[in-house]
């Protein structure tokens, strides 16, 4: 493995740890186990080596998964009522991040010097994984703060 797939691989599951870490420290704030918080950036690191993603689009990659997941966290370990079903809103959403992460990595393996790879890797997690979460939390379901139904 070259120096740069190696630094990004290394940077990926740094950023990829502190959600994890922080589960099992203060407890696990969305109610669906210490699995879910290792499955999601294995995926999203696994798919990315398996498809040669170039440098540093793991990285960007892991980042945005990292976010998702820690403002979930945020909203229940500030929350006075805990909302128990909150997990669930971003399990539903992880399919868009999915199939933004798996778009992004076919577009950074065909146009590996025309986009910065640190912003299509975060692009491509955070923006399926949004729209998704939109969708989801304002049809479906109520995702707390995170609904727009909290907003109005």
């Amino acid at each position: 493995m070259e120096p740069a797939r190696k630094r990004d691989l290394l940077q990926a599951t740094a950023l990829a740890l502190p959600a994890p870490i922080a589960v099992l420290t203060l407890g696990d704030p969305l109610f669906i186990g210490l699995w879910y918080y290792l499955a999601i950036p294995a995926f999203i690191i696994g798919t990315g080596l398996l498809m040669k993603a170039p440098p540093p689009y793991l990285t960007g990659a892991s980042l945005t998964v990292a976010a998702a997941f820690f403002v979930y966290m945020m909203v229940n370990y500030t929350a006075t009522r805990p909302e128990g079903l909150l997990g669930l809103g971003h399990l539903c959403s992880i399919p868009g991040g999915a199939i933004g992460h798996l778009l992004g990595l076919v577009l950074a393996r065909r146009h590996a010097v025309a986009i910065p790879m640190l912003a299509l890797g975060a692009f491509g997690w955070g923006a399926g994984f949004f729209l998704n979460n939109l969708v989801i939390c304002n049809t479906v379901m109520y995702c707390g703060p995170l609904s727009l139904k909290a907003l109005l």
